[in-house]
């Protein structure tokens, strides 16, 4: 138009960019490179941590979240001389729980649902950032709206607005971001809340049943059970033939002596999902289903003995969750000293002792008792 016009034009920056920044497209390739760690943490810290203690759903996420923010600003400072160093870190810390937070509670609802969190975040995010030319006032009219919701583009702006302008009017924009991160860890808190707890120590626990009533002496020739040693047993159990016979052989024991039944379920650990992810919430599943099964069981037959117990699962080799447990009770001294009682293996029908009970009678300091 000037040229037409035959009029001179003077172009001046208000306010220029810095030497080391000399696009001022820093503050957007800043906040990318925080975008896709931050979708790829919010995943793996839910599968990694779906089993850990509660209080982890909320301390990795947020800790990721803090880690991002430091190094993004150190870089930033280092190689674009942003400078701001406390602001920009506390901006992309912000932004990444905005986007770490959200992503692991669809990641613990279901592990495809990461592929929600990919479209907002990136699909639609990047687009409506408007780019590292900050051209968001240039797209369509459902991306500009987006833009002003979409933790990319504000993020982005924000430490822009730190950068060159002071920090001016960056309120809302920070008010957005803290209400995607507040809305992701409300939903980690209520996801882990909700979920079935791992079984462990539960059981029924009913009274002992004696022999004889109490203060009443026993028949001639019948040892008192109560002037009897009191005895520890730790069962292993996974509701097999033979674990079923050495459950019932110690319940009925402890009918007649002074004693403690513990159950033992080793539930392994194994790397039994896909390379996606997607079918270990499946898998765990049908792991939960199958301790409830095994508990059930223990249930029934202790009951039928009339026997008090408790049952714990564990996420162990068979032979080191027992001897682990094992080892709890031996810890409170010598007079609960455990017994180990095992089944045979089921898994080689024709040898009546099983890999698990040859390593325990290898490696167990207490008793070990197997029961064909």
């Amino acid at each position: 138009m000037a040229a037409r016009s035959g009029r001179h034009l003077i172009v001046s920056d208000v306010v220029p960019p810095r030497a080391s920044d000399s696009e001022a497209l820093s503050s957007w390739f800043l906040v990318l490179s925080v975008l896709i760690p931050s979708v790829a943490a919010g995943s793996a810290s839910a599968l990694a941590f779906r089993r850990a203690r509660r209080a982890w759903a909320v301390t990795v996420p947020v800790a990721a979240a803090a880690v991002s923010g430091l190094v993004a600003a150190a870089i930033g400072d280092g190689i674009a001389g942003l400078g701001n160093y406390a602001a920009i870190a506390g901006i992309v810390a912000l932004f990444s729980l905005a986007v770490v937070a959200p992503t692991a509670v669809l990641a613990r609802i279901r592990p495809p649902l990461v592929a929600l969190a990919v479209l907002v975040f990136i699909v639609a995010g990047i687009p409506a950032s408007g780019g590292p030319a900050n051209l968001a006032g240039f797209t369509p009219g459902f991306l500009r709206v987006l833009g002003h919701v979409l933790p990319l583009g504000i993020a982005a702006g924000s430490i822009r607005d730190v950068v060159y302008f002071g920090g001016h009017a960056i309120g809302a924009y920070l008010w957005t971001l803290a209400a995607w991160a507040l809305a992701g860890v409300a939903g980690l808190i209520l996801v882990t809340a909700l979920r079935r707890p791992a079984l462990a120590l539960t059981g029924p626990v009913m009274p002992p049943v004696l022999a004889e009533p109490p203060g009443r002496a026993p028949a001639p020739g019948i040892p008192d059970p109560r002037a009897a040693q009191p005895v520890t047993l730790v069962v292993g159990f996974d509701d097999s033939e033979p674990a079923r016979r050495a459950l019932v052989w110690g319940a009925d024991l402890l009918r007649t002596r002074p004693g403690a039944l513990h159950v033992v379920y080793a539930d392994h650990v194994l790397i039994d999902s896909d390379l996606s992810g997607f079918g270990r919430a499946e898998m765990d599943e049908d792991r939960d289903e199958k301790a409830a099964r095994v508990a059930e069981a223990a249930k029934e037959i202790a009951a039928a003995a009339g026997t008090p117990y408790t049952f714990e699962r564990r996420q162990e080799s068979p032979e080191a969750a027992i001897l682990d447990a094992a080892g709890g009770y031996a810890a409170a001294g010598p007079a609960s000293t455990p017994v180990i009682v095992t089944g045979r293996s089921h898994h080689v029908p024709h040898r009546v002792i099983g890999s698990v009970p040859v390593r325990l009678l290898h490696e167990s300091p207490y008793p070990v008792l197997t029961i064909p």
